[in-house]
């Protein structure tokens, strides 16, 4: 099979190589490496395998022949806090694609079943996002108040969240998969509350907006998520009459249901708890006390998911794969796939949680 040219570009951008720079490790000229990547030219194995060595990943990735850049656009949701830079979109662009091929091919051999539903709704179909978000609670029988592990019931849903290391302006980007799970990167570096608000956010995007991501796509996904994580009619007696003197009560809901404090401020002038001018001075307070903008958290635990890890348990106790053997299937190097999932010193997660999807062997 020969190179895919978008691939070669993709993983040569990720690894924030020029062409002149590959071309030096390939021993070509800059201009030939153009002509490859343009299509123009097409490579003999042995510079196929060059590249691959300079790239530090395996033949397999560069010959992988999914489409990369362009017609899958429509399937990307990004969540970010600002203008994102044109090279920054793409390289996380590529993460994700990465992320997708390497979830694909650890399915391989697995009778992959999520065990909850994942709807499609059409947003002009039902009364505000908020409403989907409901019938997302009701549909996966969460129960009332804060949502204990959101991540457990995002990988029950056939989501696979796969960290990565991003700009603080990325939060994470979502594709939609035709296997019928999907993919989220998300970065690593956010405290939980963040974390949380924009796992719900990217799932508000995967269940309303299906068909296209138009110009009220962000604030319908922020909607769905605060709904989704701390519904009105639960939260409102606890926001109603809030002024700035009750900071200690908006700390303690945080710890409580495990979002933020600006989104709780947020959320109470959604409600018409708060005026405008209030929010405005909430904010103030806040951005004194440090609470606007927290990177580091100490106090929340993390929601670490599990699913990707319990496949490749699966394979390592049922098929039998060596470290070699999971770093082919998932498009990596040995190297980096130990060093991505902790391997060979890695450990089974438990696989016990009565949400887990269900992993079944093809024999």
């Amino acid at each position: 099979m020969s190179a895919n040219p978008q691939m070669i570009s993709l993983v040569r951008e990720l690894r924030r190589m020029t062409q002149t720079h590959l071309a030096e490790a390939v021993g070509v000229r800059q201009g030939f490496i153009s002509m490859i990547e343009a299509g123009v030219r097409d490579p003999s194995d042995e510079v196929v395998r060059l590249i691959a060595n300079a790239l530090d990943c395996p033949v397999t990735l560069l010959e992988e022949q999914a489409p990369v850049r362009g017609g899958e656009a429509q399937d990307l949701h990004f969540r970010r806090r600002k203008t994102l830079p044109v090279t920054e979109r793409r390289r996380m662009e590529a993460k994700l694609h990465l992320s997708y091929l390497t979830v694909r091919g650890l399915l391989s051999g697995i009778d992959y079943e999520p065990s909850l539903p994942l709807p499609t709704l059409d947003i002009d179909d039902i009364d505000s996002p908020a409403e989907a978000a409901r019938l997302i609670r009701r549909l996966w029988r969460i129960p009332t108040g804060p949502i204990p592990d959101l991540t457990a019931y995002l990988e029950a849903a056939g989501i696979f969240l796969i960290p990565c290391s991003a700009p603080s302006k990325i939060d994470a980007v979502t594709r939609r998969c035709e296997e019928g799970w999907h993919v989220t990167a998300y970065n690593k570096g956010m405290p939980v509350d963040r974390d949380r608000l924009t796992r719900a956010h990217e799932l508000g995007h995967l269940i309303l907006h299906e068909r296209y991501s138009g110009a009220d796509a962000e604030e319908e996904a922020n909607e769905f998520a605060a709904e989704l994580l701390a519904p009105a009619d639960e939260i409102y007696p606890h926001l109603a009459g809030i002024t700035t003197r009750d900071l200690g009560k908006l700390i303690d809901l945080r710890m409580h249901w495990k979002v933020s404090v600006p989104f709780f401020v947020h959320r109470a002038a959604d409600l018409g708890c708060i005026s405008e001018r209030q929010q405005r001075s909430f904010y103030q307070l806040l951005n004194s006390h440090g609470l606007m903008h927290q990177t580091v958290d100490h106090q929340l635990p993390p929601e670490q998911p599990t699913l990707l890890t319990r496949i490749i348990d699966v394979h390592r106790t049922t098929h039998e794969y060596t470290l070699d053997d999971l770093a082919e299937s998932a498009r990596m190097t040995p190297q980096r796939f130990g060093a991505k999932f902790g391997l060979p010193q890695h450990k089974a997660a438990d696989a016990t949680t009565s949400r887990s999807s269900k992993l079944k062997i093809v024999r």
